[in-house]
């Protein structure tokens, strides 16, 4: 139990900095980005705006970055990746809590978009020319595509698929840590394009909620599957530590 709980404190220790430079990155880049459309008077709505736009485009940049950082962070040439290459435990194992702490990255990643989305949105309600008021707000995040799949309110079938999403990116995220710590292979490439086909497919309108949520469910759900039973199969159950494997 003790070899677990270091395990997962040592991913913790690895992806924290990484997790706070990519959540404190995305709110920079999004308060920059709103303080430009402000200043070219940009209308003060959410949905359809400049503004949405830009939320948009930096929080898939945001979730690509984050995966970027955490490969990295327990690559063959990072400490972490080699104090895991020292611990005598499965290397199977410690895909699994790769695949749990990566997928809480993304989670907190999430969150992190939720609340400056609502904020900005409650920021604007507050303005004189937003017509619409506060209850303008969750109006938005029923019309816009793009906050309606970031955060769905009452629609259980999205909100699924964003659960199931973010599991998919801990199995995708722990799949590319395991290709970075075996020098030469190049899953990496394959575990990054499909990350970026599934940020494409954030939006979601509310009159497809539900047939989209599900056939976007459905389809994570079979992708995580393929991606941890892949790694899965390349990892060894043995005791004596990744050393051997890596090497």
């Amino acid at each position: 139990m003790k070899k677990q709980v270091s395990v997962f404190g040592l991913h913790t220790r690895a992806a924290l900095n990484r997790l706070l430079l990519a959540a404190l990155g995305l709110l920079a880049v999004e308060l920059i980005l709103a303080g430009v459309c402000i200043a070219r008077g940009t209308a003060l709505t959410l949905s359809g705006s400049r503004l949405e736009t830009a939320l948009q485009h930096s929080f898939r940049a945001g979730i690509i970055a984050l995966q970027v950082l955490l490969a990295y962070s327990l690559g063959s040439n990072s400490r972490y990746g080699y104090t895991l290459q020292r611990l005598r435990i499965s290397e199977r194992c410690v895909f699994l809590w790769s695949c749990v702490c990566n997928t809480l990255c993304f989670a907190v990643l999430w969150c992190v978009q939720i609340m400056a989305a609502v904020g900005a949105a409650f920021w604007n309600a507050n303005s004189a020319r937003y017509s619409a008021g506060p209850q303008g707000v969750f109006v938005d995040f029923y019309r816009s595509g793009f906050l309606h799949g970031l955060f769905p309110l009452a629609d259980g079938y999205v909100w699924a698929r964003n659960v199931l999403f973010m599991l998919t990116l801990g199995c995708v995220t722990a799949c590319m840590q395991l290709g970075m710590r075996r020098k030469g292979s190049r899953g990496w490439l394959v575990c990054m394009g499909l990350t970026f086909l599934l940020v494409l497919n954030l939006p979601v309108q509310y009159t497809a909620g539900r047939s989209t949520g599900i056939f976007h469910a459905i389809t994570a759900l079979l992708v995580g599957l393929v991606f941890l039973g892949f790694g899965l199969t390349q990892t060894h159950n043995g005791k004596d530590g990744l050393a051997d494997e890596v090497e």
